[in-house]
């Protein structure tokens, strides 16, 4: 586990000194909001696995800057706020979210390769915000739905998981 956080963060510090990262100094670099993205996703990710959970807020407030339809960053800033134990914030990120996943969801074909990813987001922002049996419903579809094996597997594993469950994992019943 330390091996994995030391990893972490040697690939955020060359991320920083690579040419992708020059695009936060140079605002006329070509797909400036690509690139920033990926830099702070890494960032992000890095930062929540070593539950720096105040940072990765920050982090991922800049993200949504720069991806403002970024559903699952924005329940995921949901989710650390609930961890630092500030709930009303969290419930405003989660909404959030869902209005966002609707809006994407409204205007997807449902044969697109995204729109089975979204649905289970939808499903477990659901679940966030306190609807257990709307989140459990689409999981259930989806799982009822869905062809591929993995895909099946991974609903399943989903279904009638708890809000604390779906936040500080498995363990936390």
């Amino acid at each position: 586990m330390k091996a994995l956080s030391i990893l972490l963060l040697a690939i955020c510090f060359f991320a920083c000194k690579s040419p992708h990262s020059q695009s936060l100094q140079n605002p006329d670099l070509h797909n400036r909001d690509t690139h920033d993205s990926h830099f702070y996703m890494k960032k992000f990710y890095s930062q929540v696995h070593l539950k720096q959970n105040d940072s990765a807020i920050i982090t991922g407030k800049q993200i949504i800057k720069l991806k403002p339809k970024n559903a699952l960053i924005t329940y995921e800033i949901g989710e650390l706020y609930e961890k630092t134990g500030d709930t009303v914030t969290s419930v405003e990120y989660y909404k959030h979210a869902l209005v966002i996943l609707n809006a994407v969801l409204d205007t997807m074909n449902v044969k697109s390769v995204d729109y089975h990813f979204l649905r289970l987001n939808k499903a477990v922002v659901l679940i966030l915000l306190g609807q257990q049996k709307a989140g459990d419903d689409i999981l259930r579809d989806s799982y009822n739905n869905e062809v591929i094996y993995s895909n099946k597997q991974y609903d399943l594993s989903l279904l009638h998981m708890t809000r604390k469950e779906l936040i500080y994992g498995k363990a936390a019943k």
